[in-house]
């Protein structure tokens, strides 16, 4: 039967006199023993009927409490219950467990492999136990359409007995068609739905003689049904049923059920029966049952296990009481809980939770009275009527998904667990422990959960693994309404789908690429419906019209709670590359999600590493500003002490019997046999990736990796990329499942996929940074168990590397790349596809003068409409166009509709394009800006002309510094890997560039202050005097040139550290004090009187430590030193041996001497002519 879609549903079993009745979702499972899928379904849904009352509850704060509990336990189907009521009910089973587990602060436990939940027992309990007790309610009978729907009735309870404790009447046909996806049949009812436990449901419909001249709407009706899935429809005329229809009915009688086992399971009715006390507490409590500082409820519980797993739940009630702030509106001084004979007194501790005080005998009068008839269904009676109001839930069996109670209107104006205090911090561990059955939180978790519950937007740095999607996850529970997060890969959402799932998180959407156009639809619809918690998109999906159509009318009711961009460095290391929507991002989420109260979600951006000018460009496209240090949330430190790192090296041509080599050494790493290694286990098995480079054609292929595996692992091995759509799905869920054992693959596999059991990772090439590196061995021990990570460099040559990456200019590295001689190795692989990404400046400028043309920008606002190219390569160079517009402030918007392109134009003028310019050269380089703006300074008469200027200058500038800081992270990772192969610690040189510590907190400083002068660095580097000072000065002048990689005090800094260490490379020095030269004058316009400081700083420091000859080298190296020459006359013609000096002299004297020459060379031309 087709069970695509949740619905509402309402029968004729709602209507009951003095009563208030509805159905809902209260199921519960373990987490230690796989809950059965049908028994979720069967005991998810529930059936709710309340004494009538006078004055139900409308304090917004305490609605908002009921909503954090109500979500909690709806989901999903059948979420896991908290973790101490699970334990206690495999106690009463018997059953044998281990833990809480050791891992990551997990309460959660590991039961006896062999114990299972049979859902077959618990359906022949259920439908022995609901036969045995059905007397069907007298006011069902007058609530039927005519008398021959209730001599139907009459007889089905004669001749089929069995089917009467499931017979649903007055059935909403919409709610059935629904459910499977369809549309029709909305406000039309079916006489009878007959849904019993373990059998496909029915409909029996009675026809009158009217239904003579229905032949056709009955045939529709009918063929509504069969696409459903209801393939046994009964139609019954009245005629017949006058005569009798016996032999018909009959036919219902379902087929006999096994002997029921007479014992509960208290796995499968222990969580249901707590789930649904707390729904009907919640009903008692919102229906106005109980006030005041003391509650005494009643509980008839036929299984009597609901009171052993309540207690954790009533701490949940006080923790939904600080989180909205309802001052104990939910969660009393004492309650009182009557079971039988016997009362249980749990006293709250201030604003926290309860303790069980004593047990004794019933004294008092309950407040309400709670009947928990899991054995009952909907169509039986229900209590008589008294004084004291009543709660009745019982099992029903209605054929579809139900809707959860969903959040309408708006968000209350503020959260009170968003404080800081220790009741807060309480409450929000307690929701923590019930959703996710952790211990407590992480670092930085607590505090950015915070930050989204005051409504402010978040910017998250912490290490992998270490639980960033728990922040929006639990922040959604406690503030109403639907999470959006943006993911960069389809593989990423299906993961986040998948670890949702495990704690039973179910009302999630995910709108990737791989759904078909119904699909989409589908999705669309119950987004629009509000029923999701949780909406996975990608970025490219905000640009799409029909997208921001279905986001703008949910959020009309349902409002977006947060908005989630997730590996949010991909905003800025992808945004200006190839996916330019994300640059959109911001603020298309502040207008498209909005809602009624017209006031944006906050948005909350995560993310493991990101260099500086990673984090401001991310900060600022996303509209992020820093309003206090509470902003950016880091880690105390990046360590992921349980992963070993090391590398190897080999020549090209050696790689795969190098990797084959790795990879056989791995057991012994981890102290296994290869035998018990190389196998599949389940959570035990050792499970493995080898990340590389490209698809195929080179040996650091997947391809080729996946040769090099199959010769050496025997156990089931895979090859995973981005765009394999369905079969790249399956390949990821057998290698999550522990199906299995080892993957090649790209660096698709390397953001935020977790699986627990990943024990070794093989880098077969090198990461493009080290930022990479990390992301992708943090894919290894996230369960806290030790792992091995080796990276596998292929080098051919380091002195032709060094000349590819060090060349400022790209077209000079085009020419050398193309005449490449000798063998390919990882680093040229690197290249090549930095090369594809960055065409050359030339070609873009073209791309956007074509653009130009055919927008034909103006200073009035306007829109056009332009097609989308075919080509992936055309549209990447129109995407890149359009985002050098938008950076020039010409465009606004762009939506994508159709096969179409929607380009919102701002009126524009010539000063206000370079205007737009200066502003993103001084919010990226900001020593850059004055120098940019002089140059631009000159008037435009035409606004094509500014931009024709102005684009060729961004571009210019784009090359300079986003280009170049891609080969220098590149050459980061090489110079960590290359000194790891010698030697060096590769952990702590990973560590010491990722932590940002009170060095590159100062060069942060001092870049923040734009100082143009060389005294505030000077005065800074004084300050490094040990080799760990150096160590740490080059670690973190590295980081920063990451994101300004033509600075010329960090470059001068970067060469300090390495001048200052024994270990330091002189050759990457001698390069960075060229580059500072270089670009001290041409790109920062620094004064003489500056650059001349730095390099006499930089002699007299070296020659303290007999390295001045790399700076003099440095200096005779540089195209036009003549002004430097003056300053440095005094050190010149001091006496010294040192070769650097002599060298300096030397080209003093070549220099004067070519002077000499070219002058008179030009006085003979004078006196020629």
């Amino acid at each position: 039967m087709r069970r695509r879609a949740k619905v509402d549903w309402n029968d004729a079993t709602c209507k009951r006199q003095g009563w208030s009745v509805r159905y809902a979702n209260a199921g519960a499972s373990v987490r230690s023993i796989h809950y059965p899928r049908e028994l979720a379904q069967l005991l998810g849904p529930c059936w709710i009927a309340r004494t009538d009352a006078p004055a139900p509850a409308s304090d917004p704060r305490l609605n908002h409490a009921v909503l954090v509990v109500k979500t909690v336990i709806q989901r999903g189907l059948a979420p896991p219950i908290h973790p101490a009521s699970e334990i206690a009910f495999l106690k009463v089973a018997k059953v044998d467990y281990r833990g809480p587990g050791p891992a990551n602060g997990s309460l959660a436990v590991e039961a006896d492999r062999g114990r299972r939940i049979s859902s077959d027992d618990a359906i022949s309990l259920l439908r022995d136990r609901a036969q045995d007790s059905v007397r069907i309610a007298s006011s069902l009978y007058l609530d039927l359409d005519s008398d021959a729907e209730r001599l139907a009735l009459e007889t089905i309870s004669r001749v089929a007995p069995g089917v009467v404790p499931w017979i649903i009447p007055q059935g909403p046909l919409g709610s059935i068609a629904g459910a499977a996806g369809l549309t029709g049949g909305l406000g039309e009812r079916v006489d009878f739905v007959v849904a019993v436990p373990g059998e496909e449901p029915r409909v029996v419909e009675i026809d009158g003689v009217q239904h003579d001249k229905l032949t056709s709407s009955d045939e529709a009706r009918d063929a509504l049904l069969a696409a459903a899935g209801y393939q046994l429809t009964m139609r019954v005329p009245v005629s017949k049923l006058n005569q009798g229809a016996d032999d018909v009915l009959s036919a219902l009688e379902p087929e006999p059920v096994k002997q029921p086992n007479s014992a509960l399971d208290p796995l499968v009715w222990g969580p249901t029966q707590t789930h649904r006390l707390v729904m009907a507490i919640l009903d008692g409590v919102v229906a106005g049952f109980v006030s005041g500082g003391s509650w005494h409820i009643e509980v008839v519980d036929p299984t009597a296990l609901s009171f052993r797993g309540i207690r954790p739940y009533l701490d949940l009630l006080a923790a939904a009481d600080v989180i909205a702030g309802t001052e104990t509106g939910l969660a009393p001084e004492t309650i009182f809980l009557s079971v039988g004979d016997k009362t249980a007194r749990f006293v709250r501790s201030g604003r926290q939770g309860y303790s069980h005080a004593e047990t004794s005998h019933r004294t008092a009068e309950p407040d309400f009275t709670v009947h928990l008839e899991c054995f009952a269904t909907p169509v039986a009676d229900l209590p008589p009527q008294t004084a004291t109001p009543q709660i009745v839930v019982r099992t029903t069996g209605v054929p579809a998904p139900l809707n959860s109670e969903r959040f309408t209107g708006q968000l209350p104006p503020d959260i009170a667990g968003n404080d800081d205090s220790a009741d807060a911090a309480w409450a929000l561990t307690t929701l923590l422990q019930s959703v996710f059955a952790k211990e407590e939180f992480r670092e930085g978790q607590l505090e950015a959960i915070r930050e989204v519950l005051a409504g402010r937007d978040c910017m998250v740095l912490l290490p992998t693994g270490a639980g960033k999607s728990i922040i929006y996850q639990l922040a959604t529970m406690c503030r109403p309404g639907c999470a959006v997060i943006v993911d960069p890969l389809v593989a990423l959402m299906d993961d986040q789908v998948d670890v949702m799932r495990d704690h039973g998180i179910e009302r999630v959407e995910s709108l990737s690429s791989q759904l078909n156009p119904d699909e989409v639809r589908l999705a669309l619809d119950r987004v629009q419906s509000g029923e999701q918690l949780f909406l996975l998109v990608t970025p490219e999906r905000f640009r799409s019209e029909r997208f921001r159509h279905n986001i703008l009318a949910m959020s009309s009711q349902t409002p977006v709670s947060v908005a989630v961009v997730d590996e949010a460095h991909c905003v800025s290391e992808w945004g200006h590359d190839f996916r330019a929507a994300y640059l959109d991002l911001g603020r298309t989420i502040r207008n498209v999600c909005r809602g009624v109260t017209n006031s944006p979600p906050p948005i909350l951006a995560l993310t493991g590493t990101a260099s500086r000018s990673v984090l401001m460009d991310v900060l600022h496209q996303l509209e992020i500003s820093i309003e206090d240090e509470k902003t950016v949330i880091k880690p105390s430190s990046f360590d992921r002490k349980e992963i070993s790192l090391s590398v190897a090296t080999c020549a090209p041509g050696q790689t795969k019997a190098a990797l084959a080599g790795v990879i056989r050494a791995m057991p012994s790493k981890l102290g296994q046999t290869p035998a018990t290694f190389f196998s599949l286990r389940d959570s035990q098995t050792a499970s493995g990736l080898v990340f590389c480079a490209t698809k195929t054609g080179w040996d650091w292929s997947t391809a080729a990796a996946h040769d090099v595996l199959s010769s050496v692992v025997d156990a089931p091995t895979a090859r995973y990329s981005g765009g394999l759509g369905a079969a790249g799905k399956q390949v990821a869920k057998s290698f999550k499942t522990n199906q299995t054992l080892v993957l090649a693959t790209t660096s698709a596999y390397g953001m935020g996929i977790d699986k627990p059991n990943i024990r070794w990772i093989v880098h077969n090439g090198l990461p493009g940074s080290i930022e990479a590196y990390y992301q992708q061995v943090g894919r290894a021990a996230r369960d806290g168990e030790p792992s091995q990570c080796v990276l596998l460099l292929t080098e051919f040559s380091r002195s032709r590397n060094d000349q590819l990456m060090q060349e400022d200019d790209l077209d000079i590295v085009k020419i050398w790349f193309e005449t490449l001689t000798g063998a390919k190795d990882n680093i040229t692989t690197a290249l090549f596809f930095h090369l594809q990404s960055f065409v050359g400046a030339q070609a873009e400028q073209a791309a956007v003068l074509e653009l130009v043309n055919l927008l034909d920008p103006s200073d009035t606002d306007d829109e056009r409409v332009i097609p989308i190219p075919r080509n992936d390569a055309e549209v990447a160079a129109q995407d890149r166009a359009l985002l050098r517009l938008k950076t020039l402030g010409l465009i606004s918007d762009i939506v994508r509709s159709g096969n179409q392109l929607k380009v919102r134009l701002n009126g524009s003028a010539p000063a206000l394009v370079v205007d737009s310019l200066v502003r993103h050269v001084d919010r990226s380089q900001p020593g850059q800006a004055d120098a940019v703006r002089e140059r631009m300074s000159r008037p435009y008469d035409k606004l094509d002309d500014a931009i024709e200027a102005c684009a060729g200058e961004l571009i210019r500038f784009i090359y300079a510094t986003v280009e170049r800081s891609r080969r220098r992270s590149l050459r980061e990772m090489l110079l960590a890997a290359r000194a790891a192969a010698d030697g060096a610690d590769l952990r702590k040189r990973v560590l010491e560039y990722l932590t940002e510590g009170d060095v590159g907190v100062a060069l942060e400083s001092l870049l923040d202050s734009r100082h143009k002068s060389h005294d505030p660095w000077i005065k800074f580097w004084d300050k490094t005097v040990t080799a760990n000072d150096a160590r740490e000065l080059r670690s973190a002048s590295g980081r920063l040139l990451e994101s300004y990689p033509n600075d010329p005090f960090l470059r001068t800094s970067r060469a300090l550290g390495e001048l200052l260490i024994e270990e330091g490379d002189v050759l990457e020095a001698e390069r960075d004090v060229q580059g500072a030269i270089q670009a001290a004058r041409a790109e920062y316009g620094l004064v003489k009187q500056t650059v001349d400081g730095l390099l006499e700083y930089l002699i007299r420091r070296s020659t303290q430590h007999q390295r001045e000859v790399v700076v003099l080298s440095a200096i005779s190296m540089a195209e036009d030193m003549d002004d430097t020459w003056q300053a440095l006359d005094a050190m010149i013609e001091a006496p010294t041996s040192s070769a650097g000096w002599s060298t300096l002299r030397l080209r003093r004297e070549l220099n004067e001497a070519l002077r000499n020459t070219d002058a008179i060379a030009n006085h003979l031309h004078e006196v020629g002519t």
